[in-house]
């Protein structure tokens, strides 16, 4: 592509290493060579700002050399974080907050590196050292922070049910507006506008600043982070969040992970702006929604965590205890506070089956979820339910075999009744005989259809109520 000149630009006194070398992070949608050589040089100038003004913590980079070795001990990375007090402090309040629903509270980085383990430690260690470096306290930049915290912590809900890498998830969606703060950082009085053009709506934003300066907040923060050599998928998340057909055409890891976070993205705008249970017809029918196959009823019954999770998550940035209670507004980093609340961890919604995650299918029967691989069977029920029903109706009355065979008869018998019927028409005896057996199978036919969903009924009210879910494991 011809914008791979351009990212050894440099704009006054500050230049932009050259790192910018991942074409895939960079949507490329100009026809023109021009255009497209004109926004590479502003994002590579931007980003070449942000580099040479926020230079990435080097704990961070210590502890990302430990993550990315097999070798290295635990010990080394408690060590590292050990050593950075400020780091490890933010690192605890992330660990604490809302979107991990800890059952206790973890008071220790060894606590947490037991907890979470250290590759996951460092995906929030890195989370906490790029909110650090962003620590505004203008109006928008608070309401970019809370969101974006926000936004983390349902993309982490849905991961546990998706079975998805959760911190990934947590991670991007935390950092999924970080360019939007890089350009406050840049240009605030221009950036200023285009925020209060777009007024908080979804899915608007990136389309202004492509407009105006060739590159969108996402593509700009991707290449911040490719540069800060935060590893993928996190860079190519925030890329392709506002061109999820980049991702589709990655792998579908990558779709899967974008399209979680333009979920939780799009519920947090929804709730934000009042959405409640009656709306989730409307939410379900996002274009992220449906590629995740995930059903109106399905988002219905998580309705309850989801809109608790959010209120904890809004409340805990605000720096206050508990939902609705009154904080500090000018707070903007997450927060736990001395006393909060313990909170449960994200519950799964397991197939009756096989156990996996599921989304959307529910057995009419027992209520329990099922899986794609174990989809509902032809008598409507989940396949634990099929197969137990056999058993049921065998021991009511007579067996299923029986009833199979006596269905066979009366189908033979009305048959042959109905064609001596009409070979004998004029003969009206055997008419009326003929006629008696007729009804008499009808009759038959009738009964055994009774009691069949007599059977069925009474298994339906058999069935234990597996709807109640399970925590995650």
């Amino acid at each position: 592509m011809t914008h791979n000149a351009a990212f050894n630009v440099i704009k006054g006194a500050v230049a932009a290493p050259r790192v910018f070398v991942d074409e895939d992070l960079w949507f490329g949608s100009f026809d023109e060579e021009s255009a497209e050589k004109a926004a590479a040089n502003s994002m590579a100038a931007t980003a070449g700002q942000v580099l040479g003004a926020k230079p990435f913590p080097e704990s961070t980079r210590r502890l990302a050399e430990l993550a990315g070795n097999d070798a290295s001990q635990t010990r080394e990375m408690v060590q590292v974080l050990e050593q950075d007090p400020a780091l490890s402090a933010k690192l605890l309040k992330i660990v604490n907050s809302a979107g991990f629903g800890l059952r206790q509270q973890c008071t220790s980085v060894s606590h947490a590196v037991t907890l979470m383990g250290s590759k996951h430690l460092y995906h929030m260690a890195t989370t906490a050292s790029v909110l650090d470096m962003f620590d505004s306290e203008s109006q928008f930049a608070i309401q970019i922070l809370e969101h974006s915290a926000v936004v983390g912590a349902l993309a982490r809900y849905f991961g546990s049910h998706l079975a998805l890498p959760t911190e990934e998830l947590f991670t991007a969606g935390v950092l999924h507006d970080i360019g939007k703060l890089m350009l406050l950082d840049t240009m605030p009085e221009q950036y200023h506008q285009l925020l209060e053009q777009t007024n908080g709506q979804a899915d608007a934003l990136h389309i202004l600043e492509r407009s105006e300066y060739g590159f969108d907040h996402g593509v700009l923060a991707a290449h911040v982070l490719k540069a800060w050599n935060i590893p993928n998928p996190i860079p190519k998340v925030v890329a392709w969040l506002h061109q999820p057909a980049r991702a589709y055409e990655s792998s579908s890891l990558h779709a899967g992970l974008v399209q979680t976070v333009r979920l939780a993205d799009a519920l947090v705008y929804a709730m934000g702006n009042g959405a409640t249970r009656d709306d989730v017809a409307e939410l379900v029918r996002h274009e992220a929604a449906s590629y995740l196959d995930i059903s109106e009823a399905q988002l219905g019954s998580m309705w309850d965590e989801l809109e608790s999770l959010h209120g904890r998550a809004v409340a805990q940035h605000r720096g206050a205890s508990e939902p609705g209670t009154a904080g500090d507004s000018s707070a903007s980093r997450l927060r736990t506070q001395p006393k909060a609340k313990v909170v449960t961890v994200p519950q799964n919604f397991p197939c009756v089956d096989c156990g996996q995650p599921t989304f959307g299918t529910t057995c009419p029967a027992c209520k329990g979820n099922t899986c794609p691989n174990h989809p509902l069977v032809s008598e409507g029920w989940c396949t634990v339910c099929a197969t137990e029903y056999v058993g049921f109706a065998s021991s009511i009355q007579f067996p299923m075999g029986a009833k199979r065979a006596t269905l066979a008869a009366l189908g033979v018998v009305a048959s042959t009744t109905a064609i001596v019927y009409v070979t004998n028409a004029g003969n009206g005896l055997i008419k009326a005989v003929l006629a008696g057996f007729l009804f008499a199978a009808f009759v038959a036919g009738i009964l055994l259809v009774a009691n069949r969903l007599n059977v069925r009924s009474r298994f339906v009210k058999s069935r234990p109520d597996r709807s109640v879910v399970s925590p995650r494991q």
